[in-house]
């Protein structure tokens, strides 16, 4: 079986536990714990007839976690970097974006705008994260952990882009 690390970054709040646990588990609480460090999630998929385990790194987002959250991110295969749509802070992103660039890995990443169930899609302002998009060339995707909105495809489309960026 082949293993596959994925972390996820952000800041407090924007749903990485709940998006982990909507994936992993098909769970989801309206309860927030703030996570302290590192939480681990595990889920076993048959991808292209081949079977993967993929061990998802939950980081908390917390600033002091920095090196910490960088010493996770140096063996990732894929990172994702999720933002809250309903908190326009949470969009600053700048950190994370730059801990992926520095990577001694070349991993697969994608920038996630998690509670869609919380706002309009088309009156979010995305001003800064299209800054991200646009100079970086990386996917955007939308999800609701809350109502299961596209957890599934984020997670498989990460997959199936790291897949074949293997040699």
């Amino acid at each position: 079986m082949k293993k596959l690390k994925i972390v996820l970054v952000g800041s407090n709040a924007v749903g990485k536990t709940s998006l982990a646990n909507r994936y992993t588990r098909n769970l989801f609480s309206n309860r927030y714990i703030n996570t302290i460090g590192c939480d681990f999630y595990i889920k076993n998929i048959d991808f292209r007839g081949e079977e993967y385990k993929l061990i998802l790194h939950d980081i908390g987002g917390q600033l002091e976690f920095r090196e910490f959250r960088k010493k996770y991110m140096d063996s990732a295969d894929m990172v994702m970097v999720v933002f809250a749509l309903n908190d326009l802070e949470s969009q600053d992103v700048g950190d994370f974006v730059a801990d992926v660039l520095t990577m001694p890995s070349k991993a697969t990443w994608a920038i996630v705008g998690n509670k869609l169930d919380l706002v309009e899609k088309d009156k979010v302002n995305l001003t800064k994260i299209n800054e991200f998009i646009e100079k970086y060339k990386v996917p955007l995707y939308f999800t609701s952990a809350k109502d299961n909105t596209n957890v599934q495809e984020v997670f498989l489309d990460l997959v199936n882009r790291c897949v074949d960026s293997q040699p």
